[in-house]
């Protein structure tokens, strides 16, 4: 503007008094009008070179961050705009034939996929309950066939006493089972080879019988070890098994188990029983033994039961006294426990509290020199004023 003032000629300006509106009545004549004051809002009028009298402002550059930020507030207000326009029940796009045949050439496959894997889970929990029965069906059979199984064989002293005891019993009524047992068996070991001979028949008669049923019913006959054979020697004990190391381990408790009276009745009656059958194996001693016991009467039973109850009293006192001597033993071992954890704390806490202290003096030193080099430095400057 002030350019274009300074450029423009005086004597190109119009006189004063041209282009004035006539003076009114109050007003001499050749007097100038005045201009109304400018509007406070209107802005000085610009001349550009290029802009056809405005001028133009100059175009901000922004940086490759500021586009991508603006590009991607486009995206999101595009986003949220589709949105809006679905929530309100825009129509949907037509999909393309094309896609149409995609979707459902994938929902068919889909179906036979679970279909077929419907039927893969069926098939296989048939076969399980197939299985199942066929097991149980096994099971069946094999509990029909034991107990439908031959009968086992008895040896030449039990026929003896098949066929004695009743005459015995009759003449002996005042004996109990085990007397009669010995009594049996003390005739049967004087008994001469001759007169044994008819239960020897018996027995090997009743041996081939239980062999051929055997054969029979598919049944594999296994010869019993003899006494020499058997482990123990000639006296036809059989020695202990050591145990495995995790029985070893599952046995804490070192009291010996309460025995029953079968127990002490085997104890009083095996060596009259093993005596009259020298040629019985243990296996078949053992067996005689829990038969003559099954069939004592209740009053025959009653000294071997109260013996069974006494041994039953002295395991539970002993291992009432085992697991008291077990509990104080535990309860030394959680006192000596807690003791090593006590001081394994205490030990902890003097450390926790020696590195805080040690802390804490370090920091005092520090601050100390701090201020002494403060203090320093401002003698240095007060000296140098």
């Amino acid at each position: 503007n002030t350019l274009l003032r300074t450029s423009m000629s005086t004597d190109a300006l119009p006189p004063a008094t041209e282009n004035l509106p006539p003076a009114t009545e109050n007003e001499a004549p050749g007097t100038a009008v005045k201009a109304p004051p400018p509007k406070p809002d209107a802005a000085p009028p610009s001349v550009g070179p290029k802009t056809g009298g405005k001028a133009a402002a100059p175009k901000k550059l922004i940086s490759k961050c500021e586009r991508m930020h603006l590009a991607e507030q486009k995206k999101r207000e595009k986003a949220l705009a589709a949105a809006a326009a679905a929530a309100a029940g825009a129509p949907k796009k037509e999909m393309s034939k094309a896609e149409k045949l995609f979707l459902k050439e994938k929902a068919a496959k889909e179906k036979v996929e679970k279909e077929a894997a419907k039927a893969a889970e069926k098939a296989a929990k048939e076969e399980e309950k197939l299985l199942k029965a066929q097991e149980k069906e096994s099971k069946k059979a094999d509990k029909e066939a034991k107990s439908a199984g031959p009968k086992k064989n008895v040896s030449s002293y039990f026929h003896f006493q098949g066929a004695r005891r009743a005459a015995l019993k009759e003449a002996h009524p005042e004996l109990g089972v085990a007397e009669l047992a010995k009594l049996m068996g003390e005739e049967w070991k004087a008994m001469s080879d001759e007169d044994k001979a008819p239960y020897e028949r018996s027995a090997a008669e009743d041996k081939e019988r239980y062999r051929a049923e055997c054969l029979a019913a598919g049944i594999e006959v296994k010869e019993p070890k003899r006494k020499k054979e058997a482990d123990g020697g000639a006296d036809g004990v059989a020695e202990p098994k050591p145990k495995k190391a995790k029985e070893a381990k599952e046995a804490a408790s070192e009291v010996a188990a309460a025995k029953q009276a079968v127990f002490f009745y085997k104890k009083s009656q095996r060596s009259a029983i093993a005596e009259a059958n020298p040629e019985a194996a243990p296996a078949e001693l053992v067996q005689m033994m829990e038969q003559a016991f099954e069939a004592l009467s209740e009053e025959e039973r009653a000294p071997f039961e109260e013996k069974a109850a006494a041994d039953l009293t002295r395991y539970e006192e002993e291992i009432a006294a085992e697991s008291a001597a077990r509990a104080e033993k535990e309860a030394e071992k959680a006192a000596a426990k807690a003791e090593a954890t006590a001081r394994k704390e205490a030990e902890k806490e003097a450390k926790k509290e020696a590195k805080k202290a040690e802390k804490a003096a370090a920091k005092e030193e520090k601050a100390a020199a701090k201020k002494t080099e403060k203090k320093e430095k401002k003698e240095k400057k007060e000296k140098k004023e």
